[in-house]
């Protein structure tokens, strides 16, 4: 697993600040511009992308990948810690490659959070020793779509693979109680959930 982590301008897909009235702080999936998608497209197979309103004094946030092989938790394989704005964007991209027919195939992640006038971004790379090649199925989703209160942890979405041609996606209520649907998770040859933690 390999890390990298820097600070720099805000990119032009972050520069998507939240609008919410409501006075308590909340979080929901960001309306992309057909610009900002076809950015996005072009430069990850999959991605996701948050705005959050805080309106309170959280002073930093979590942000982590969590990696499970057949539904046993393994490791955190990406995380970062940032301070916070009152509103801003998390976005999670992730690429899969080069592929080698002997040898694992590898996921690469990039979690970064956008303020006002700066980004946080970690890079992450991640060998899956149970897959090789191009020889997986893939499915992916948002457990945050609509506007939610920020309580606690988040599980914001997630990305899965499995050596099996047919596969099946989480259901939404996975995400309000993990445990009643193991048997889902175990499925899969692997799989990654993003979360996230508000501090204050």
């Amino acid at each position: 697993m390999k890390t990298n982590q820097l600070v720099f301008a805000l990119p032009l897909v972050l520069l998507i600040g939240a609008c919410n009235n409501d006075e308590s702080a909340s979080i929901q999936e960001s309306e992309l511009t057909e610009r900002e998608s076809f950015i996005l497209t072009v430069n990850a197979d999959q991605y996701f992308m948050f705005e959050y309103d805080l309106k309170e004094s959280y002073t930093e946030m979590k942000v982590w990948v969590e990696k499970y092989e057949n539904g046993e938790f393994i490791e955190n394989v990406s995380e970062m810690i940032t301070p916070l704005d009152q509103d801003g964007s998390i976005v999670f991209t992730t690429s899969s490659g080069p592929y080698e027919e002997s040898g694992p195939a590898v996921q690469h992640f990039r979690i970064g959070v956008g303020v006002e006038d700066s980004t946080t971004y970690t890079s992450t790379e991640d060998a899956m020793q149970n897959l090789t090649g191009r020889d997986f199925s893939s499915t992916w989703g948002l457990f945050v779509e609509e506007e939610q209160p920020i309580e606690d942890e988040l599980l914001l979405a997630y990305l899965a693979h499995s050596s099996e041609s047919m596969m099946s996606s989480l259901p939404i209520d996975f995400a309000e109680d993990p445990d009643l649907y193991q048997d889902e998770l175990e499925e899969y040859d692997v799989a990654y959930l993003l979360k996230a933690e508000f501090i204050q």
